[in-house]
């Protein structure tokens, strides 16, 4: 079947390598404001890998255009959480209400002040640490500086023609209408053509450059541009766009990922230096309430099992991963599929404060699950160094 729908199949690690050494990187807009939601060192080290591939970035018209337009808003809601934590600091002071005692209300009052004084002072420092202003970005925006000497005259589509703005806009509008990707999840948007704008773009640029592509767009949450998520982790983009590159661009491989799986992809293909904590960042940023899809519910708790996996408490499932995390003999069917029920629980909770601590159990979820696969793959490579589990055998997982 792989010869007649290639599109439907993932590229090996070797394959995914190649194209980040030898390939165009493509930038969507949503990797490039991702930069302004960072620490100064995190930020660092993602400019830096882009500078060790700045030979072969690229970014199309429309992505610069939308970043011009969105950086300043972005910098002002990077800016709000210092805000919110620190009103949320103080609206604890009403409690101060039930405290009867006028003396000790006054003794209570003034520690809270003193407190309250230190929490702002170092809240003020790490704002200004660590994020802009609107007023400072308007006048010298470090980022955009870094991104202006990164992105050469080349690296930057070329803004087209009236006519061809009017083609692709037309086109855009019949795939919103015939729900063909990208851009029909868009279709409620003011300015719904934005996606395929882009696309027509890295089909135009990807058929001039002749070589392989990767496309770096944290849009994963999107089933307009990636196949439904499972567990949390993206299974891929659309085969159709897959299919429609490979037309554009015959003979080489074309790849998409977000922002932090690029990152890791490469720290171990070519060397970049980057801290995990960095890709964890991204990822925090990726799974943040304010930007989670609203996944599917799945049905079963463990293989094979059909029951509701919110009947089961998430503490239990916590135990029983931690208790599987000890096992040296444990199996690794099980460990991804809890870790899809864990990581599943996790994202769709209704609690739009999410905790650190969940955001960086989810992470540590989809770190373990994509290392799963890296071993399975490996397994799947040397069949010989493993004799097949039995009852793996007996009920095979579904394959594309």
């Amino acid at each position: 079947m792989k010869s007649v729908l290639p599109e439907w199949y993932e590229h090996d690690d070797t394959t995914l390598g190649e194209i980040l050494k030898t390939g165009t990187i493509a930038l969507d807009t949503n990797a490039l404001l991702d930069l302004y939601r960072v620490g100064n060192q995190q930020r660092n080290e993602i400019l830096n890998v882009l500078d060790a591939v700045r030979d072969r970035l690229f970014i199309p018209y429309q992505v610069a255009l939308e970043y011009q337009r969105g950086r300043l808003g972005v910098v002002r809601d990077s800016g709000a959480i210092y805000d919110k934590l620190a009103a949320g600091f103080q609206l604890k002071q009403e409690q101060l209400h039930d405290i009867r005692d006028p003396q000790l209300k006054k003794e209570v009052q003034k520690l809270f002040d003193e407190v309250f004084a230190r929490f702002k002072h170092g809240l003020d420092h790490l704002r200004d640490e660590h994020t802009l202003t609107v007023a400072a970005a308007k006048k010298r925006d470090p980022v955009r500086q870094a991104l202006d000497g990164l992105l050469s005259t080349g690296a930057v589509g070329k803004r087209p023609s009236d006519d061809v703005l009017k083609e692709r806009r037309a086109e855009a509008a019949r795939r919103i209408n015939d729900s063909v990707p990208p851009g029909f999840g868009d279709a409620k948007k003011p300015d719904a053509s934005g996606d395929y704008l882009i696309w027509a773009e890295l089909l135009e640029f990807a058929a001039e450059s002749g070589r392989p592509m990767m496309f770096v767009s944290n849009d994963d949450a999107k089933g307009d541009w990636y196949r439904d998520k499972i567990a949390g982790e993206s299974l891929g983009p659309r085969p159709e766009l897959v299919a429609e590159m490979r037309a554009a661009l015959p003979g080489h491989p074309y790849h998409q990922t977000n922002l932090a799986s690029f990152l890791w992809l490469a720290k171990k293909h070519i060397g970049a230096s980057v801290d995990s904590e960095t890709i964890d960042s991204v990822m925090r940023i990726e799974i943040h309430p304010a930007k989670r899809p609203k996944y599917r519910k799945l049905k079963s708790i463990s293989v094979g099992r059909d029951q509701q996996q919110d009947m089961v408490p998430l503490d239990e499932l916590l135990n029983t991963w931690a208790l599987i995390q000890q096992s040296k003999s444990s199996r690794s069917d099980v460990e991804r599929r809890l870790a899809e029920v864990l990581a599943e629980r996790l994202v769709e909770s209704d609690d739009q404060e999410l905790s650190d601590a969940a955001r960086s159990a989810i992470t540590a979820l989809l770190k373990h699950r994509r290392n799963l696969r890296l071993r399975e793959q490996r397994d799947d490579d040397n069949p010989a160094d493993d004799a097949p589990d039995t009852e793996d055998a007996d009920n095979p997982e579904p394959t594309d």
